[in-house]
């Protein structure tokens, strides 16, 4: 016998859940689970805008997963009974896209095979929507922003695989003044921030 149980088996309140699911299939697999179960109460699949600069320099944004692979979900597996809602566990781990939840443990017990699925905290799901509000708020997050005496590595253009240190930077506008060992002496260069990698102090 295998039985499936939340980890407070007295709770019967929605409790927020982490799922696993296929990489690239995060939102419709996200819409597929709203429109298919009913026990469904909320779906995030947290993005952020990130503001970067492209090959030509030009500044664009684009919207990215804050955790690829991953959506969480708002639901109450928990019966009126305390025993597991048969219904809801079983529609949203057959839904299309769906690899499981995460945080299941499994034990063997005399009454069988115990699966546990541990839920996520009231304060790891609101640090995700506190920083998607704050993202959104302050217009996205600039890509690769560094700071003033930073320690970079060039990745691209004419001074690729120099190192180097920051000395001035424009991160909205993707520029940053850098030092760098040119021919055994300091050399000041502009590169755009796009071409700039921070290494580990």
């Amino acid at each position: 016998m295998t039985t499936t149980t939340s980890s407070n088996s007295k709770s019967k309140q929605a409790d927020w859940f982490a799922l696993s699911v296929l990489p690239g299939q995060e939102v419709r697999t996200a819409q597929t689970l709203l429109k298919r179960v009913s026990g469904i109460e909320e779906v995030v699949v947290p993005k952020e805008v990130l503001k970067k600069n492209n090959r030509l320099g030009q500044r664009i944004t684009v919207d990215r997963l804050i955790f690829p692979g991953y959506a969480f979900v708002r639901t109450q597996l928990m019966g009126e009974d305390g025993g597991l809602n048969n219904v809801i566990y079983g529609r949203v781990t057959s839904t299309q896209g769906v690899c499981g939840f995460v945080g299941t443990v499994r034990s063997t017990e005399r009454d069988g095979q115990i699966t546990t699925i541990i839920p996520m905290t009231e304060k790891e799901i609101a640090d995700i929507k506190e920083y998607v509000a704050r993202n959104k708020e302050e217009g996205g997050r600039v890509e690769n922003a560094l700071s003033a005496g930073e320690k970079i590595r060039v990745t691209g253009g004419s001074f690729m695989g120099l190192e180097g240190n920051v000395n001035q930077v424009d991160n909205e506008h993707g520029k940053a003044q850098v030092v760098l060992q040119v021919f055994g002496r300091e050399t000041k260069v502009e590169i755009s921030t796009s071409d700039l990698e921070k290494m580990a102090a």
